[in-house]
């Protein structure tokens, strides 16, 4: 039987990858019974949830306000199972009780050092509760800043001790999900198109990288999954994501892309050789 989770929503906005939301938030449908499955987009889809219609998503801007302002008056269940086109349920069997003690979880940011880690939003549970504290006038809403870094870090203290927010602490969020870290435990879902590697077979990978939206295709997060694929020896995935941002830059661009993440000439100049072999065979 689903994990039943029908007193939480799922739901996902988008309108650049809209097949990857669409994949993505089918792959949850398919593993939890949720109370309701809702599509924001201004595609036309249909599958396992609810769509509706919402203006074009083009900018972070766009999914800012959305995701501040406009989802919670969507929202009837007690809480949300927000999910991007990078991630989605990996283990229905990691769910706990646990979480729902919380107003927030998302996976850790390990880069913040001041306790306030908690967390990313691409793939994040959260309450009505806090949802309707979003909808305050005493919410900071700071155009450019993402929406998960004002609830998390912005607002965070004003949520705490105005309306009684409460974040789930680190070992909870490990638990629920990981983006930047590696995971040490099996772990509800995840976020982030770099780690995909870890859970997409060579064909989906390849899928992955048709579907995508050429605009990723130069992306930090993008050349790191690419160079994943190349330092674990699947040439296929890789052969298909290089030649995916081959065609709107140079080997050379490629080469400072991969540089600026690796800083090892060696491993970046062995990666583009590589790619440009797979493109010519």
């Amino acid at each position: 039987m689903p994990l039943d989770l029908s007193d939480i929503t799922i739901c996902a906005a988008d309108s650049v990858n809209v097949p990857l939301t669409v994949r993505a938030l089918e792959r949850c449908v398919n593993a939890c019974k949720f109370g309701a499955a809702m599509l924001f987009t201004d595609a036309a889809v249909s599958g396992a949830f609810t769509s509706v219609a919402i203006a074009p998503l083009r900018s972070k801007q766009d999914y800012n306000t959305f995701a501040l302002k406009i989802l919670p008056q969507h929202i009837t269940t007690p809480f949300a199972l927000i999910v991007q086109w990078d991630g989605y349920v990996l283990d229905p069997q990691a769910w706990s009780s646990e979480f729902k003690k919380y107003d927030y979880i998302g996976a850790r940011w390990p880069w913040h050092q001041d306790g306030m880690t908690v967390g990313n939003g691409g793939f994040s549970l959260r309450s009505r509760k806090l949802l309707r504290a979003l909808e305050s006038p005493d919410f900071e809403f700071t155009p450019g800043a993402p929406e998960d870094n004002l609830i998390c870090r912005v607002n965070r203290k004003t949520l705490e001790s105005k309306h009684g927010i409460r974040f789930a602490p680190e070992a909870v969020a490990d638990q629920f999900a990981f983006e930047r870290t590696a995971p040490q435990m099996r772990t509800f879902g995840f976020h982030g198109l770099f780690n995909m590697w870890r859970h997409m077979d060579d064909d989906a990978l390849i899928s992955l990288a048709s579907d995508l939206n050429a605009t990723h295709a130069k992306t930090r997060e993008y050349i790191e999954l690419m160079l994943a694929c190349f330092e674990l020896n699947r040439p296929l995935p890789f052969n298909a994501l290089y030649a995916k941002t081959r065609v709107s830059v140079g080997a050379d661009e490629i080469h400072g892309l991969i540089l600026s993440i690796t800083s090892n000439a060696q491993l970046t100049g062995a990666c583009v050789s590589a790619g440009e072999r797979l493109l010519r065979a």
